[in-house]
This record gives C-alpha cells, sequence and structure tokens, in this order.
C-alpha cells in the first residue's frame, strides 16, 4: 500500500546532504509563537533540535523563514519549502487568518541569523490557501501555496512530492525550519521517526511557533522527500 504524503520541518549542520547520490545541485516577535500556531507544536522533554549552521547547502537552502506583515496586529512567522522555481508550499494559517488582511509576505531561503539572506528574498505574486481551509479551518487542510515575483527555486532548488510506500515511510525523516523561540532567523532541524494515518503524519519531534508549514523529509536514492 501506498500513501500520498507531501513533505513538511528543524536543522543540523549534518543536514548537509549536498552529496547524497540524488542531489543536483524585520521584525522578530518579541514572544515566541503566534495566536495562529498550531496548537500540536511542542517539545516532547528535551529540546533535541540542532541548529542548521550551513544553510548554504542543499536542502536547507530549499527551505525559508516567511514572514507575514498584516494590515494590522503583530507580523506572524512561519516556515516554507520550494517544490518550484516560483512556488513555495506552507501552512494555510500562517497567512490565512480569520480577522486579519495581509499587507505583504516575504520568503527568505536558507537565512541564517537576523541579519541574513544569502539567497535574497522574494515578495509574492499571490498567495492562496487549500480550497477547504475556509470556513472550517480543517487541520487536514491547513496547508497553501505562495507563488513569488521571482523564480529563487531555480537557484535554491526545490523538495519533491512523493508517494511514499510503507518500507519508505520506516526511514529516519527530518523536521527543519524556523522556530521564533530560538535566536531570530535561524534554521533547526529534529531527526526521527513518523507515523503514518490516513490524513497525517505523525511524529514525535520537537516544533514550535515559527515551524507552522515546515518541511518533513527524508533522503531516498532517487531524491529527497
Amino acid at each position: 500500500m501506498s500513501r500520498k504524503v507531501t513533505a513538511r520541518q528543524n536543522s543540523r549542520d549534518g543536514l548537509n546532504l549536498e552529496n547524497h547520490p540524488s542531489v543536483l545541485a524585520s521584525r522578530h516577535p518579541a514572544n515566541p509563537g503566534s495566536a495562529s500556531e498550531d496548537s500540536a507544536q511542542l517539545v516532547f522533554g528535551p529540546d533535541d533540535r540542532v541548529q542548521v549552521t550551513n544553510t548554504l547547502g542543499f536542502p536547507a537552502r530549499a527551505v525559508a523563514q516567511i514572514l507575514v506583515r498584516f494590515t494590522a496586529g503583530p507580523d506572524d512567522f512561519g516556515t516554507g519549502f520550494f517544490v518550484g522555481p516560483d512556488l513555495v508550499l506552507t501552512a494555510a494559517h500562517v497567512f490565512s487568518q480569520p480577522g486579519r488582511s495581509v499587507a505583504f509576505i516575504r520568503v527568505i531561503p536558507g537565512r541564517n541569523g537576523a541579519a541574513s539572506a544569502p539567497f535574497g528574498f522574494a515578495d509574492t505574486r499571490w498567495f492562496r490557501p487549500s480550497a477547504a481551509w475556509t470556513p472550517a479551518m480543517a487541520p487536514e487542510a491547513d496547508f497553501g501555496g505562495i507563488k513569488l515575483a521571482q523564480p529563487l527555486g531555480n537557484t535554491v532548488g526545490f523538495l519533491g512530492l512523493h508517494v511514499f510506500t510503507d518500507a519508505e515511510l520506516a526511514a529516519t525523516f527530518d523536521v527543519v525550519g524556523y522556530p521564533t523561540d530560538k535566536p531570530p532567523g535561524t534554521m533547526w532541524d529534529h531527526r526521527g521517526a513518523v507515523t503514518p494515518s490516513p490524513s497525517f503524519l505523525t511524529y514525535q519531534m520537537d516544533t514550535t511557533g515559527g515551524q507552522s508549514g515546515a518541511p518533513v523529509f527524508a533522503a531516498f536514492a532517487n531524491g529527497i522527500f
């Protein structure tokens, strides 16, 4: 049996998979998290996340911090990942929140600190949640796309989407993103196992506010998905 699963989130210097056979090449919130963050995000016991200090290698550079400036109220932060030259996937609630209008969204791939933008940044042409996200805001519909004004994916590369077999789901996965309880603009990873269910992959890997929309991926002989 196979299940269609999209990659989703965390970080380590050892995340550099550049030699893997499949690889071809603001304002920060004063308080971590936001009202929009999924309550399922938490740290299980000791915080085992590891900072990704080399964000220039693939796949780290295809993971981006997302800044959302609303017309009123505080900014929000999330994580996204490139799946095409100018398309980033993330969680819908990063930019689609009840009663709030977006002024602009900025995407910064491979960011490595508050003053870092090693590949520049891109603003957006459009952004859309999944059709099922509103009005119910069901967790299984919490995803959306951001279309960029610049094709940064041609520079940083992009992660593949994949139909995983049961055997592949037994692999070790990485959750890579930009938690707001860590130094501003830094990427963090946690590596571990996933458990499939009909609608979700669940895991006990540490995630906190700011990591919404981050990829969960694993490396296989034919690619990183």
